[in-house]
């Protein structure tokens, strides 16, 4: 423990310096001891979830993000906007996966904020990489108008993308009614 700033008056010069070293390598151990625990529970955690997932996983953790990114109200289109690229490529795998969507069904649309209308094309090209689909099948990008009050990561910034299913009304008719079953469960 590190005495205060009176007991150290009477150590020597040396000796607080050795105490200011102890303390330095204490820190140092403490860190290295938890960033050891890290990424030991990263390693488990890869490895179980490598070993378990399961197709009902992934059509759980579709309905999901369906619930919470996807387009629940209005007409009975079915769209999943976000702008995480990682989400985006888990959810074309959910809908390849387990919805046995093809690709030829899917339409995409990205979202820019007017802000970056200098990197449209940057912009268009990163989306076509992450998701693999061809650039026929993106609709003409939309350029919104920017809010005063909401900062933007400039370099990270890549907007959002939508991804609709041609004619999904029964596929969204599915989720939701998924969704709904859920909450039954949960409320009995």
């Amino acid at each position: 423990m590190i005495k205060s700033t009176q007991d150290k008056k009477g150590l020597s010069s040396s000796k607080l310096r050795a105490l200011k070293l102890a303390c330095i390598k204490s820190a140092q151990n403490r860190s290295a001891k938890r960033n050891n625990v890290i990424q030991k529970s990263k390693d488990v955690d890869i490895v179980d979830i490598k070993r378990a997932i399961s197709k009902r996983d992934l059509l759980m953790l579709g309905v999901g993000l369906y619930w919470g990114e996807g387009y629940k109200n209005g007409n009975s289109e079915f769209g999943f906007t976000n702008s995480d690229p990682e989400m985006i490529k888990v959810y074309l795998r959910i809908l390849r996966d387990i919805y046995n969507i093809k690709d030829e069904q899917l339409v995409l649309k990205i979202n820019i904020n007017k802000l970056f209308i200098d990197n449209q094309s940057t912009i268009e090209k990163y989306w076509q990489k992450i998701t693999k689909i061809s650039k026929q099948q993106f609709t003409r990008t939309t350029v919104i108008q920017s809010k005063l009050n909401k900062k933007y990561n400039i370099d990270g910034y890549k907007g959002t993308i939508r991804i609709k299913v041609k004619r999904g009304e029964f596929l969204k008719t599915r989720i939701l009614e998924s969704i709904n079953e859920i909450c039954r469960i949960i409320d009995n």
